[in-house]
């Protein structure tokens, strides 16, 4: 099937009425209040390109898991001054990499990690009466933990995503590197106050990044880190979808995806 719904924690078709990662306002939040936009490297290469340009670089990707794209709308994106602004930490698009591991839980258990290597994940946000899109980007590695990832990539790129570091860091840094239960959130430092997942003493949101598990597909969250070449990123609202959205939706092919897709 070119298209199929998504589902829900329970297992049931996910319907489009209540937000998942919606970011709260807190007085003690961190002042900064969106993610900055690439300034340089292969991410700021891709930066806001055009239809035209996007088929041509990547319109021959289909064909197999290589090529289908899982799409979703986004909740932590709003647009301000004919700008897109992502209030949210999930996707994180901060040290020259775009990952997704604090956001989308049920999604990312949909199946294992290995699988998910070479499928494309779009994030949608539908803000000014239209559902823009602003990422489209490939998977290069999967992990099935915040742990494995951590330790895969590189010091600075960590650096950049720690939630220790930034209200807006989607990597939980590990208080014992091996040995200790991955999957148990007592094994990691929590994030700075003010983070998106945690902007009380009291607030436990973010715990469910590191132990989230699926009970009907059976498993935990995979750890999503995208080839930078083949992450897009749009932080002027260029691109829409043609038609109606699910909440989720997925799609057989990179072409079939961009098909829906219409310039502003």
């Amino acid at each position: 099937m070119a298209k199929q719904v998504g589902k829900t924690d329970s297992g049931a078709p996910q319907k489009d009425a209540k937000p998942m990662c919606r970011p709260k306002r807190s007085r003690d939040a961190s002042s900064k209040m969106f993610q900055p936009f690439p300034i340089s490297g292969p991410l700021f290469d891709n930066l806001n390109k055009t239809q035209e340009r996007l088929r041509a670089t990547i319109g021959g990707a289909s064909g197999g898991s290589s090529g289908r794209v899982r799409s979703y709308k986004m909740t932590s994106v709003r647009l301000v001054d004919s700008r897109l602004r992502q209030e949210g930490c999930g996707p994180n698009f901060q040290g020259g990499r775009l990952t997704l591991c604090t956001c989308m839980h049920p999604l990312r258990a949909e199946r294992d990690a290995e699988e998910w290597r070479g499928w494309w994940i779009a994030g949608l946000a539908n803000q000014g009466g239209r559902v823009w899109l602003l990422y489209l980007a490939e998977i290069g590695h999967a992990y099935e933990s915040q742990r494995d990832i951590w330790n895969a990539i590189s010091p600075d790129t960590r650096e950049a995503k720690s939630t220790r570091n930034d209200a807006f860091g989607d990597l939980y840094e590990p208080q014992i590197l091996e040995g200790a239960d991955p999957f148990d959130s007592a094994n990691y430092y929590p994030p700075m106050m003010g983070h998106r997942h945690h902007f009380r003493e009291n607030d436990e949101t973010w715990r469910r990044d590191i132990d989230f598990f699926h009970e009907n597909f059976k498993r935990h969250s995979a750890y999503l880190l995208a080839t930078p070449r083949r992450t897009f990123i749009w932080e002027l609202p260029m691109l829409y979808v043609d038609g109606v959205h699910s909440r989720t939706d997925s799609w057989t092919s990179v072409n079939h995806f961009l098909s829906i897709l219409k310039p502003a």
